[in-house]
């Protein structure tokens, strides 16, 4: 299946992302902030659909977000938004895919990858 990148500050939820994805078959690799989702991009230019939290130290996903955008390489990966914050909305804005607000559903989270990679 497609290779999907977490970008995820909590150890613990990125657990829960890499664990459903796994579940859906997909390879899966890991950064704790945005900017090192960037660098780990660069060394895994294939990544199909990155998934992204927006509240992270060093580089938070809304500037990943923004960056991604404007990097030729980079600008047409779907980023999906995982936040427990009550206006993402400007995550939209910017260039991400969809908002699903956290606490999620990893079923809900499996279907809604499906749904990206097929469009």
């Amino acid at each position: 299946m497609a290779k999907i990148l977490i970008v995820e500050d909590n150890e613990n939820i990125r657990t829960i992302v890499r664990m459903a994805l796994e579940m859906g078959e997909h390879k899966v690799i890991e950064a704790a902030d945005g900017l090192a989702g960037l660098q780990t991009l660069q060394t895994n230019p294939d990544c199909a659909l990155i998934i992204t939290d927006l509240a992270m130290p060093v580089m938070d996903g809304y500037e990943m977000i923004t960056r991604l955008r404007a990097e030729s390489a980079f600008a047409n990966i779907p980023v999906l938004v995982l936040s427990a914050e009550k206006d993402a909305s400007s995550a939209l804005e910017r260039g991400a895919f969809r908002i699903i607000r956290k606490p999620f559903s990893p079923i809900e989270l499996l279907e809604t990858v499906r749904r990206v990679l097929e469009a």
